[in-house]
C-alpha cells in the first residue's frame, strides 16, 4: 500500500503521526482520569484494593505522564507508533493485573466488569490509537493472547467455555474492529491521495498566478510587495475597464441621441432592484457593469435605424433584435468575474419564451438577465424614444405588473413596484 515516491510517502507518514501523537495526548490523558476516578473504589471493593491502588499509582500513571510527553516531544515523533503501542499494551496489562487482583468475585478477570474493560481496551487499539493496520493487528493479538493466558492461569473458570463464550466474543470484536482498521487505512491513504491532489492543483494555479502577476508588476524581492503591487494593478485594471466602458457607452448614445443616458439608468435601477432583493455585492456589481452597457450591441445598427422618428418596418425590426446577439459576439471572450456576455444575451428574454433571440423561458434565464430585463422595459417606457413620446412611470410599471410571471419574474417585479410604489423611487436624471 505505500506509495512508490518515496518523498510522498513520507508526507503521509508523517502526517499520519502527527495525527497518532494526538490520539496518544488524548488516550493518556484518558487513561489517567480513569484510574484516578477508580482509585477510591479500590478499597472499598476489598480489602486487597491498596494492591490495585499502587498498579494505578506506580504503573498507569506514570505511564499515562510518559506518553503524554513523548505525543508532546517532536524529538521522539518518528517512533510515536511504538510509543502509542507501548502504551495500550502496557494499559492493558494494568487492567488485566487490576481484575486478577480481585479474582474471584464480581470484579475479578472473567466478570462483565473485566471482560468489559478488556473489550474496551481492544476497540480502543483499533478505533483510536491511529496505529496502522499491521501495528493494531499485533497490538491486538499480544492483548488478546495476553487476556486468555491470565484467564487460563489466574481463573478457575472451565476454559473451553470461557474459549466459547468470553474470548469468542473478543474475537468477533477483534475481527470486526481489524476489518474496520484496515479500510480506515486504505481511506486515510484515499484522502491524503485527494488532499495532494488538491495541493498540486493549487501549487499549478498559484504559479501561473505568480507567472501573470510577475508579467503585470515586473521583478520583485518579496511577496508583501507583490500582494501590494498586484492590488494596486487590479484596481488600475478595474477603473481601465470601467473607462473603456464609459467609452463604449458615449459611443453607442452619440450615435442614438434620443436614448441619450437610457443604460445608465437601467442600470441603476437594476442595481437597485437586485439590492431591494438581497443579492450579494458581487451579484449587484456584475448587474451594474452589464446594465450599462446591454445595448452595445447597437454599434452595429445604422444610425439612422436607431434614430428614425417612425415605426420600424418589417425589415428594420429584425435588425434592431440582433443587438442582443451582436452584444454577446462583441463580449463573450472578455475575461470578466461576471457573465457579462450571457447577461446582454438573455436581458429581451420573457419568462414564457416569448423573448428574443433564444426563445429561453423560466429558469434558463440568469437571475441578473432578469433583473436588466424588467429595469430596461420601465426606463424604456418611462423616457422619450425616438418614435414616440415618454408613456410615464404609472404605464410602465402597470406593465410589468400585469404581465408578472408571464414575461416578467415575479420577484422582480415585486421589488421593482415595492421601490417605486413604497419607497418613493425615481430615476436618475442623466
Amino acid at each position: 500500500m505505500a506509495y512508490a515516491d518515496r518523498n510522498k510517502e513520507e508526507r503521509f507518514l508523517r502526517q499520519h503521526r502527527d495525527e497518532t501523537a494526538n490520539n496518544l495526548k488524548w488516550a493518556s490523558l484518558l487513561g489517567a482520569a480513569i484510574m484516578i476516578g477508580f482509585m477510591w473504589q479500590d478499597t472499598l471493593i476489598s480489602t486487597v484494593g491498596y494492591k490495585a491502588i499502587n498498579i494505578r499509582l506506580f504503573g498507569a500513571l506514570p505511564v499515562s505522564a510518559l506518553a503524554w510527553y513523548l505525543s508532546r516531544n517532536l524529538v521522539s515523533r518518528r517512533f510515536i507508533s511504538y510509543i502509542s503501542a507501548f502504551f495500550w499494551l502496557s494499559y492493558a496489562c494494568f487492567t488485566i493485573a487490576i481484575f486478577i487482583i480481585y479474582e474471584p468475585g464480581p470484579y475479578g478477570l472473567t466478570s462483565s466488569a473485566g471482560l468489559g474493560s478488556f473489550l474496551l481496551i481492544l476497540f480502543g487499539i483499533f478505533a483510536f490509537s491511529n496505529l496502522r493496520f499491521w501495528a493494531s493487528l499485533l497490538v491486538g493479538l499480544l492483548i488478546l493472547l495476553a487476556y486468555a493466558v491470565s484467564v487460563a492461569l489466574w481463573t478457575k473458570v472451565v476454559f473451553i467455555d470461557f474459549i466459547m463464550g468470553d474470548l469468542l466474543t473478543a474475537v468477533a470484536l477483534f475481527i470486526g474492529a481489524a476489518t474496520k482498521t484496515l479500510f480506515t487505512d486504505r481511506a486515510r491513504r484515499r484522502q491524503f491521495e485527494t488532499s495532494e491532489q488538491l495541493s498540486e492543483s493549487y501549487a499549478t494555479v498559484e504559479q501561473q498566478v505568480q507567472e501573470r502577476t510577475s508579467e503585470l508588476t515586473g521583478e520583485i524581492t518579496n511577496r508583501k510587495k507583490a500582494e501590494e503591487k498586484l492590488q494596486n494593478t487590479l484596481e488600475s485594471l478595474r477603473k481601465a475597464i470601467g473607462a473603456t466602458i464609459q467609452v463604449m457607452v458615449s459611443a453607442i448614445e452619440s450615435r442614438d441621441p434620443y436614448t441619450a443616458g437610457h443604460q445608465k439608468r437601467s442600470s441603476a435601477l437594476a442595481r437597485d432592484i437586485a439590492t431591494e432583493m438581497g443579492l450579494p455585492p458581487e451579484k449587484i456589481d456584475g448587474i451594474r457593469m452589464a446594465g450599462s452597457i446591454h445595448d452595445i450591441g447597437k454599434m452595429s445598427i445604422p444610425s439612422e435605424i436607431l434614430s428614425k422618428p417612425t415605426n420600424l418596418s418589417e425589415f428594420e425590426f429584425p435588425l434592431i433584435k440582433e443587438h442582443a446577439q451582436k452584444g454577446y459576439d462583441i463580449l463573450k471572450d472578455v475575461e470578466s468575474p461576471w457573465p457579462l456576455a450571457e447577461i446582454v444575451y438573455q436581458h429581451h428574454e420573457r419568462m414564457d419564451g416569448s423573448g428574443y433571440p433564444r426563445n429561453l423561458k423560466g429558469e434558463e434565464i440568469l437571475m441578473e438577465a432578469r433583473i436588466l430585463a424588467v429595469a430596461d422595459v420601465v426606463e424604456s417606457m418611462a423616457s422619450h424614444r425616438p418614435y414616440r413620446p415618454a408613456k410615464g412611470i404609472k404605464v410602465a410599471l402597470e406593465e410589468i405588473e400585469n404581465n408578472s410571471g408571464t414575461l416578467y419574474d415575479e420577484t422582480v417585479v415585486d421589488a421593482c413596484l415595492r421601490l417605486f410604489r413604497e419607497k418613493g423611487y425615481q430615476l436618475e436624471q442623466i
